[in-house]
């Protein structure tokens, strides 16, 4: 590739323009502001050359131009700072993990309140998989003689459901008998090691209450093995509408819409655990159509060393890569911190 230092200043220079303004950055405004060395002859020159290149686009209504993915791609991928944040900040945020000691919830809760507000961006938070967790209680809630409700509690405070239709009608009583055996079973234990104390017959539960059972069981394992069982929160979703480029309704709609939908979610921020702990997503980089005008950053959070969530931002492809990436990496070791000291209460 063609590339020298006076091009990069100069898409470095349009790149942190843009990311303030929202507006298309022309030859004049760079002689002006930045102290490039250069003639605005020149510039223009440059820009046209980087036009060429794939890094710059050229709005219709503008003589100015706007960075291209690919321009903050290479920006990203090259040139991006990673700088700690001030200790008053550190501080503060570590005094308010300290306040939610107890349950996960409240935890993740706080995430997305700290996110949202370092940021101003749309804050996004996947809870870890039950799997990881310890389960606290396990209820079977009777509904009609064919329907039941399933909840689980974790240990750490998660709290996930699943309705189920039976094939076999169930009593109250029969209800009690199961949730006794199950509570004698498996409380207090790994979820992934009740799933496997589960698997084969209970003792002092009858035939029947043992089919009744064995219809409930693989739920139980959906929801602690599956992956997608993992519930992403976001928050601050109405963020993107400061922005001047999501002041078209039915572009903030398209975007609200997906932020909402958990399908869209879960294919937008999937990431690989052993793919780095950070990962940015630059705009049609996306595999979700309604968020290739934003980028999406992502970290992870650990126990015992083993990725078990994810949290990140969603905001405009102009977001401040160098502060959103640092706020990341310091929110996620902090979490990953208290994550430990919750999973050994």
């Amino acid at each position: 590739m063609n590339w020298d230092d006076r091009k990069f200043n100069i898409l470095r220079a349009i790149i942190n323009d843009y990311i303030k303004t929202a507006e298309p950055v022309g030859s004049r405004t760079l002689e002006k502001k930045y102290n490039l060395g250069v003639s605005s002859a020149t510039i223009r020159n440059e820009m046209s050359d980087l036009e060429e290149m794939g890094f710059l686009i050229k709005p219709h209504t503008s003589a100015g131009r706007i960075p291209s993915t690919s321009a903050y791609r290479l920006y990203v991928d090259n040139f991006m700072k990673k700088n700690a944040l001030e200790s008053e900040i550190r501080e503060a945020v570590r005094a308010e993990y300290d306040n939610y000691m107890l349950e996960l919830n409240n935890t993740i809760e706080k995430t997305l309140n700290i996110l949202t507000k370092m940021t101003n961006y749309t804050s996004l938070v996947m809870a870890p998989r039950l799997s990881s967790l310890n389960v606290k209680d396990v209820k079977i809630v009777f509904i009609e003689e064919d329907r039941v409700m399933l909840i689980v509690v974790t240990k750490e405070g998660l709290i996930k459901n699943s309705e189920i239709r039976l094939k076999t009608y169930v009593t109250l009583e029969e209800i009690e008998r199961i949730n006794n055996a199950l509570t004698t079973i498996i409380k207090n234990r790994p979820a992934n090691e009740a799933v496997n104390l589960l698997s084969e017959l209970v003792e002092g539960l009858s035939e029947t209450e043992n089919r009744i059972l064995s219809e409930i069981m693989p739920v139980f394992r959906s929801l602690v093995e599956n992956t997608n069982s993992s519930k992403i929160y976001a928050r601050g979703v109405s963020k993107i509408l400061n922005f001047p480029e999501f002041g078209d309704i039915e572009r903030a709609k398209h975007f609200i819409d997906s932020v909402n939908s958990k399908e869209a979610l879960e294919s937008a921020i999937s990431v690989d655990s052993d793919d780095g702990d950070i990962h940015i997503v630059i705009g049609n980089e996306n595999k979700v159509e309604d968020f290739n005008d934003c980028s999406i950053i992502t970290a992870n959070y650990k126990l015992n060393g083993k990725t078990v969530g994810t949290i990140g931002v969603i905001g405009p492809t102009r977001m401040n890569y160098d502060y959103a990436v640092s706020t990341l990496d310091f929110l996620s070791d902090e979490l990953t911190k208290h994550i430990t000291k919750i999973f050994k209460k």
